[in-house]
């Protein structure tokens, strides 16, 4: 659809959203424009493209790689790759996967409940240590709290026993059902999916993101985002990111500049992702923080 824009500039800028078309190619041109190609959208010509999802999917679409984007996107390690706990989470309002005893307080004032277990399906070991994690979203999400009468949760790594007992199957990464009109009980309303989106909080990893903002951001006219890019793998550092982003492509887009924490915290965001923010601080730490980069970074390329 199109639809028009104004910055803060004053400036009409008109935007077309294309959605139901996810990226499958995209290709650096020698001109430094790009050519994008996605299912069902023919290729198209871009001055910019931001890649904000995980850093194995932007290498996956990428056709023709550099070295440095090779090195750095294929290098990035997820907990999924080791630990399916937080892989998969069924979304309901079952509150009988908390114990009868506490329900109500849990319920209420928990954010979450971790249920330790052994053993597993039927032919597992039986001395394997489970740990099924729900998140009560109700008990402290303000828009859960005020808008709904009933738990919201999010259980993770259930006994199939328990997971089989959903009502409506659902697939993909959201429910299909509106939260507001889903019925109550035990069965699910829908499913998270959590693959590649919790980067392992390592040394290896934080060497990546500190390195991309130097060899790869705005490169080829290529911007990347997200968890992976940030040092701390967290909700709010993946959207300042994109804050970040935006506002090195837009400048004077960054919507809390009137709020000084929040500015704050976007300016020391930008200096870490190199994204036009000048570093204040002492020279040899400058220099002692470069050397620490170049030694990680040699690890890196031959590891």
């Amino acid at each position: 659809m199109m639809k028009k824009a104004e910055s803060k500039r004053g400036e009409d800028h008109s935007l077309e959203v294309i959605t139901g078309s996810p990226v499958q190619k995209v290709r650096f041109l020698s001109d430094g424009k790009i050519l994008v190609e996605g299912e069902g959208l023919k290729a198209r010509i871009f001055d910019r493209i931001v890649f904000a999802c995980s850093a194995r999917a932007a290498l996956e679409i990428i056709q023709n790689p550099s070295f440095l984007q090779r090195k750095l996107l294929g290098n990035v390690k997820y907990c999924d790759e080791d630990d399916d706990t937080f892989q998969l989470g069924r979304v309901h309002r079952d509150e009988g996967v908390l114990p009868k005893k506490d329900r109500l307080r849990i319920r209420d004032t928990y954010s979450n409940y971790v249920r330790v277990e052994r053993g597993e399906e039927k032919g597992a070991s039986s001395n394997r240590i489970r740990y099924c994690n729900t998140f009560i979203l109700s008990s402290w999400w303000p828009g859960a709290k005020e808008n709904f009468n009933k738990p919201m949760m999010v259980t993770y790594n259930e006994k199939k026993e328990r997971a089989s007992v959903a009502d409506e199957k659902c697939t993909g990464s959201q429910s299909r059902t509106p939260a507001t009109t889903a019925p109550a009980g035990r069965g699910a309303e829908g499913y998270v999916e959590n693959k590649r989106n919790h980067p392992k909080l390592e040394p290896r990893n934080l060497t990546i993101a500190l390195l991309l903002g130097y060899a790869l951001q705005g490169a080829q006219n290529a911007y990347y985002c997200g968890s992976w890019t940030t040092p701390g793998n967290g909700h709010d550092l993946s959207l300042l990111s994109g804050f970040c982003v935006a506002e090195s492509i837009a400048p004077g887009s960054y919507p809390f500049s009137s709020d000084k924490a929040a500015r704050d915290d976007f300016v020391q965001m930008s200096r870490l992702m190199n994204l036009g923010a000048s570093f204040d601080i002492p020279i040899w730490t400058l220099i002692a923080t470069v050397v620490m980069v170049f030694l990680f970074a040699t690890l890196l390329f031959y590891w």
